[in-house]
């Protein structure tokens, strides 16, 4: 028996996914057709589409990367040190009323 082989690299190659739509990648990052002009044209934010015929499409990795440099910064926050003084400080650092079990 011949068996088929798989090459996981070819399958996550993302010039090999078929493109989206404008309508697509707003849907995906939820916002309106509007808001993503806003985003290409003043924003320079988001890249501008490939036009086949008179639509624009995009490249779903272009989506994803877009979404993951929103929560970026997010990902990179830590919580500041209670302030001395406050009740938190005084409670160990835990919010008031925290009960440890």
């Amino acid at each position: 028996m011949t068996e088929a082989i798989i090459q996981p690299q070819a399958a996550l190659d993302p010039l090999t996914e078929a493109p989206i739509s404008k309508k697509e990648v707003c849907a995906r990052i939820g916002i309106s057709e509007r808001t993503l002009d806003k985003l290409i044209v003043k924003d320079k934010a988001f890249p501008d589409g490939v036009s086949m015929g008179k639509q624009k499409f995009w490249l779903p990795v272009v989506v994803e990367r877009y979404k993951a440099s929103l929560f970026q910064m997010q990902s990179q926050w830590h919580p500041e040190p209670p302030k001395e003084g406050t009740l938190e400080a005084l409670d160990g650092g835990q919010p008031f009323g925290y009960l440890s079990h």
